[in-house]
């Protein structure tokens, strides 16, 4: 089991479609940075601009509580192309790098071999934690490159709730008393929210690779559920449906809630782990 989980550990992380979506994320993650950094620097200048015409005392309220890192990075605003693009695409980002593996690996023949050398129970595990882990990685790296990025040019001030009309995370919005006391254990807590889902995403591909017959189906569908949920979203006016929003540390539309966080995890899980454990022992690979 052990020798069989680092194998497929080494074939999920070090395989061309893990850089690949790593280098496509990072783009985003960084032209995000970039794009924000330069929109603080032209905030600072306003700020100096208006000292200078003061005698070095700022007239004007500069707002410094609500111009913090933890408002600058990717995760902290909810107006640019790239928080929406790079948040739209995680299920793509979560599938590519490994999610499609088993289709493969049955359709070339590779099951078969390593089968006849262990169990089912030990392939389907170390297949699902290989999966699980490529696509958590994928996700929440290129997330904490933007938070690492943004962190060098812009003060990480711990937000204040006076400004929460600034900072895009409301009393109701899930761990939001932490955002105001803790932030960094704030930003923490959802990049480990967004590698779970990185990963469960991962694995429903996994599941659907025992029921759709069509690479690129299994790739395509997570994302088509996921946005399904998002179109539900639109009927619900108390709580975030959408993984697609909740899964940014800011509401989008509406306040993420952890009781509907939890059960929709928990039903990726139950139906990917299900699935691949229940059809991969019982299925004949030959």
């Amino acid at each position: 089991m052990k020798a069989l989980l680092k194998t497929e550990l080494h074939k999920a992380l070090k395989n061309k479609y893990f850089f690949i979506t790593l280098i496509i994320a990072s783009v985003i993650a960084v032209l995000g940075a970039i794009n924000r950094i330069n929109e603080y620097q032209s905030v600072l200048e306003l700020v100096n601009a208006d000292k200078a015409a003061h005698g070095g005392v700022s007239w004007r309220n500069p707002y410094l509580p609500a111009d913090t890192l933890f408002t600058y990075w990717i995760g902290g605003e909810c107006f640019s192309l790239y928080f929406s693009l790079y948040f739209l695409l995680i299920p793509l980002f979560a599938a590519f790098p490994y999610g499609w593996s088993y289709f493969m690996e049955r359709k070339n023949g590779y099951v078969k071999n390593v089968i006849t050398r262990t169990s089912k129970k030990s392939y389907f595990l170390s297949k699902y934690t290989a999966v699980f882990i490529a696509g958590g990685l994928a996700v929440a790296l290129p997330l904490l490159l933007n938070f690492l990025t943004v962190s060098c040019f812009v003060p990480a001030r711990t937000p204040s709730v006076l400004y929460s009309a600034y900072t895009y995370v409301v009393f109701s919005q899930m761990w939001s008393a932490l955002f105001y006391t803790h932030p960094f254990v704030y930003v923490g807590l959802y990049l480990l929210l967004n590698f779970a889902f990185g990963g469960l995403i991962a694995c429903l591909c996994l599941a659907i690779s025992f029921v759709i017959k069509n690479r690129v189906a299994v790739l395509v569908v997570p994302l088509f559920l996921m946005l399904c949920l998002n179109f539900a979203n639109t009927y619900s006016r108390s709580w975030e449906l959408s993984p697609i929003n909740f899964l940014h540390p800011g509401v989008v539309v509406n306040p993420a809630n952890g009781w509907i966080v939890l059960l929709e995890g928990a039903c990726l899980f139950a139906v990917s782990f299900g699935v691949t454990m229940w059809r991969g022992q019982r299925d004949d690979v030959f």
